[in-house]
């Protein structure tokens, strides 16, 4: 079996920080942080198919989620 890359592209890309000016004025201890990988694979044509892989990373400390 072959596989052949027809295109690549970032669908979604976002970085977040809901407590930015809490941590601003005291960073608190290092954080403790998280990644979620996943994957999936749908059917577009007969032998065509989309694949996927998100990743999710959270960062946290004593603060909260940074």
């Amino acid at each position: 079996m072959q596989a052949k890359v027809i295109g690549q592209y970032i669908k979604s890309l976002s970085l977040e920080n809901p407590n930015f000016r809490k941590f601003i004025a005291s960073p608190g201890n290092l954080p403790n942080v998280e990644v979620e990988v996943g994957a999936s694979a749908q059917r577009i044509k007969n032998d065509l198919y989309e694949s996927a892989i998100e990743f999710k990373a959270t960062a946290s400390n004593n603060l909260g989620t940074i």
